[in-house]
């Protein structure tokens, strides 16, 4: 006869307990939520204690402008027609010492039209106004009347710059040198091609819809034609019927 099985609770909690260890479970889990409704435990700051202020970190101080270069005293330029086309050409302050790729006016003293730009085209080497601008103001020039050996052509800039700053080159003193070049030439009529070239003619670079006035000073008096810049005019043909209109009007023919 077959002996009786023990069928005891104890047997029966060692074969459960035998069972989870051999699945590599040491300890005891419960169904019941323990500690997840349990009171947080009091904050710091609630204790008391201030909380720590966040430090916002350091801005880097922002790098201090250039100041605008200048061209020293007017005092200093020169006073004479060929010393100061030697001057633009060769002087270190007049472009923070950068020599090259400056282009010399062209023409003498005392012409009967002084024509002046903003600054040498991109395709100028040798001669100022060589490019497809010069093409355009040689045919205005044909269609006038006008000797172009006789014309004298001029720039504010020295050399070209794909982005000048008018206003810091007002302020660097090119106003005034340009008058200083106008009042060496001693034109009979000034033609201003460009607005950026009217602007700084004037007192306010940013008054770029005030009309020029004559040159009136040392006993010179030199009449003022100003139009759109030469560029502009190839790209919108109206603007050059418009400097037609006002040369015929200016000019009395």
């Amino acid at each position: 006869m077959a002996e009786p099985r023990e069928n005891s609770a104890e047997k029966a909690m060692e074969a459960v307990i035998g069972w989870w260890r051999e699945a590599g479970v040491d300890y005891a889990y419960s169904d019941d939520a323990s500690g997840f409704l349990a009171e947080p435990a009091p904050d710091a700051a609630e204790e008391g204690e201030p909380a720590p202020v966040p430090v916002p970190p350091k801005r880097k101080p922002e790098p201090e402008k250039p100041a605008a270069p200048t061209l020293g005293a007017p005092e200093d330029w020169p006073t004479t027609l060929h010393a100061f086309r030697e001057w633009w050409i060769r002087a270190p302050e007049l472009d923070a010492g950068a020599t090259g790729g400056r282009i010399a006016p062209i023409g003498a003293a005392r012409p009967e039209l002084m024509v002046l730009v903003g600054q040498p085209e991109r395709e100028d080497r040798d001669t100022l106004l060589s490019g497809p601008d010069g093409k355009l103001l040689s045919a205005f020039l044909r269609a006038a009347g006008l000797d172009e050996e006789k014309v004298y052509r001029a720039a504010i800039l020295p050399r070209h710059d794909p982005a000048p700053d008018w206003q810091a080159r007002h302020a660097a003193g090119f106003a005034a040198l340009a008058w200083r070049h106008i009042a060496l030439v001693r034109p009979e009529r000034l033609l201003v091609l460009g607005q950026n070239v009217r602007s700084i003619l004037q007192h306010d670079p940013a008054q770029r819809d005030v009309g020029l006035r004559g040159l009136n000073q040392d006993g010179l008096e030199v009449p003022i034609l100003a139009g759109m810049g030469l560029a502009a005019m190839r790209k919108a043909p109206r603007t050059k019927a418009k400097l037609w209109r006002d040369w015929l009007e200016w000019t009395g023919h």
